[in-house]
């Protein structure tokens, strides 16, 4: 009876280091051997997140008259992974923009990541963002986000007291970690 369940141990206990070995080796496969394959299906299936800006408040007077509201401004972005640089003389006709000025910025944003949407212009007008949406599909990787920005009204001046929204920048980066292109209220 002893020499039964002494077997039975070995035998169960072979079985466990056999599936063991199998999933090491597996493991083994797809971390050192086929890494690269792997590594291009992770890249192609990650997760782009969309950022959304909150609406602030209106501001009336006590005459109920227009102090302070929310302008949507367009901002063009590129996800330097997804990017073809071959289009950057085309958009940069499109935008507006200086000669190389899409090269520069994304050199310039390079230490931030490849995933990470770098800003190119901002404020776009309405027909530029519509230009590009009817011929997105030859710009991969170029989008655009709406930004709310504060419409002050010309009879009223009072940003100091209502609070205004910036966009980071080196000086704010070096204080405290923020994400270039971030905004921050003060």
């Amino acid at each position: 009876m002893t020499q039964l369940s002494s077997v039975r141990k070995s035998v169960l206990a072979g079985i466990i280091l056999g599936l063991f070995l199998i999933y090491g080796l597996k493991l083994f496969s797809m971390q050192i051997v086929f890494n690269r394959k792997f590594e291009d299906k992770s890249t192609d299936n990650s997760i782009k997140a969309i950022e959304q800006m909150p609406l602030r408040g209106v501001f009336y007077d006590r005459n109920l008259k227009l102090l302070v509201q929310n302008v949507p401004s367009y901002t063009v972005r590129i996800t330097p992974s997804e990017y073809d640089t071959l289009t950057n003389p085309m958009l940069e006709a499109l935008l507006q923009l200086p000669k190389d000025t899409i090269s520069h910025i994304m050199q310039k944003h390079k230490k931030y990541g490849k995933y990470q949407p770098v800003k190119i212009k901002k404020g776009a007008s309405f027909e530029e963002i519509g230009w590009l949406e009817e011929n997105s599909e030859r710009f991969p990787g170029v989008d655009y986000i709406i930004e709310i920005k504060r419409g002050y009204t010309n009879t009223f001046s009072a940003a100091h007291v209502l609070g205004y929204l910036k966009e980071t920048n080196e000086g704010d980066l070096k204080k405290i970690a923020f994400i270039l292109s971030e905004t921050i209220w003060e």
